[in-house]
């Protein structure tokens, strides 16, 4: 990890991107975001134990099988060496995540680099095909965990969705991560990497070197991440 600062790094986009993971594979139910947990012993769930716990189980039972297989290039490439540290729960949302942006039109440039001042590794999703360079979403890969990111602008345009979503989708806009400190970046009484909105009637002020960020996420909250994602950037009727 590097000593730059979170708003320096935020002009980095590093030379990361991915590919399609798991299309066509039905492992799970899919709704239009992408597999959802089993939820029936024919799914693979059980029902020795509450809900939740035997569909947060089937999951990683899913998870561990498909990675110690080969045949499909996301798993061969997260199966390599350098990836050996990442639980197969984090595996498993890597490629569920991939799998759901890929059919909405997003890439990584099937490529994991560096992740400079955010952890080891760094995924960066863009726009496929297109000649802007915008990113729309990374996942860093630390030591300890990984790290999903949305990059949203325009925050008070989206107030009534944001209020009225999930806490765990609610909590990275109104909570303290990313909190501005009003540091050295000032410049005339404004500052290029701070954002600033109001949710639920209180200003809120965040540095966009680490906004809206999901730590752990899970492959059961990714309809959820996707639903966030399109509010932002509605998928465009050809």
């Amino acid at each position: 990890m590097c000593a730059r600062s979170p708003a320096t790094c935020a002009g980095l986009a590093g030379p990361c991107p991915f590919s399609s993971s798991f299309l066509r594979l039905n492992f799970f139910p899919y709704n239009k975001f992408g597999p959802r947990p089993p939820t029936s012993p024919h799914q693979g769930a059980t029902r020795r134990v509450p809900r939740r716990r035997h569909a947060g189980q089937a999951v990683h039972r899913w998870a561990a099988k498909r990675f110690s297989q080969q045949g499909n290039y996301m798993i061969d490439l997260l199966n390599e060496e350098r990836f050996e540290s990442i639980a197969h729960n984090d595996k498993g949302f890597i490629s569920a995540f991939d799998d759901a942006m890929t059919k909405l039109g997003y890439t990584f440039g099937n490529n994991i680099g560096s992740g400079y001042c955010w952890g080891r590794y760094m995924l960066i999703y863009r726009k496929s095909g297109a000649k802007s360079k915008n990113v729309f979403a990374r996942i860093y890969i630390r030591d300890e965990n990984i790290v999903l990111r949305l990059f949203l602008n325009a925050i008070d345009k989206h107030r009534g969705y944001i209020e009225n979503s999930p806490p765990h989708i609610k909590e990275v806009f109104v909570g303290d991560h990313g909190k501005c400190k009003h540091c050295h970046n000032d410049k005339a009484g404004t500052c290029k990497f701070r954002k600033t909105y109001t949710i639920d009637g209180h200003l809120i002020e965040k540095c966009n070197g680490i906004t809206f960020e999901f730590p752990n996420p899970s492959i059961q909250r990714l309809p959820d991440y996707m639903s966030l994602l399109t509010e932002f950037y509605p998928k465009r009727k050809k």
